[in-house]
Formats: structure tokens, C-alpha cells, sequence
């Protein structure tokens, strides 16, 4: 909403306010753009934009992108599994704390 405001130079943008029916065009979308990707890290194409010009549509679109909620690949069944890095700082600190839980 903020990024909306500033590019489109109105006072308040909502969740549901398009940014084309505000006054946007493709010069002010470009700079929207430059925007969002510098200020979240996530990837926009003018595509996007173009399709989905309600805040609240581009913003659920961005948010599956911004890779919260990568997809967990399945790993294959073994007898020894490596040690994540917490596990192996506490092994370390248990050799030098013997008899301690």
C-alpha cells in the first residue's frame, strides 16, 4: 500500500484499491516495481502487475513467492542421518562437559 502511495502520489491506498483505476500507467508501474523488488527481494515482472493490480492480489502472489514457503523435498531412508549444525554444537559441548545431560 505504502509503495502504491508514493509512486501514485495519493494519500492512502487499501488492500482492494487498483493501481491503474488511481492514475497508474506503465512508467509509474515500472518504478512501483523497482519498488517492491528492492524493498521485499522478491522478483516482479510488469506481468504481474498488469494482472493482478489490487494490492491485495499482488501482495498474496508475492508473499507464495518470497520462498517462506519453499516446498520440503522428501529425503531417502537410511540407517545414519548427518547431524544438523545445532546437534553438532551440542555434541562439542558435551565432550567438554562429561557427565553433565
Amino acid at each position: 500500500c505504502s509503495v502504491y502511495a508514493e509512486v501514485l502520489g495519493v494519500e492512502r491506498v487499501g488492500l482492494d484499491d487498483d493501481f491503474f483505476a488511481l492514475g497508474g500507467h506503465s512508467l509509474k508501474a515500472v518504478r512501483a516495481l523497482a519498488l517492491v523488488q528492492s524493498s521485499l527481494g522478491v522478483d516482479v515482472r510488469m506481468a504481474d502487475l498488469f494482472s493482478l493490480p489490487r494490492v491485495r492480489d499482488l501482495a498474496s502472489e508475492l508473499r507464495c513467492r518470497s520462498g517462506r514457503f519453499a516446498r520440503i523435498e522428501p529425503i531417502v531412508a537410511s540407517s545414519r542421518y548427518a547431524l544438523s549444525s545445532a546437534q553438532r554444537r551440542l555434541w562439542v559441548l558435551s565432550r567438554f562437559e562429561r557427565g553433565s545431560t
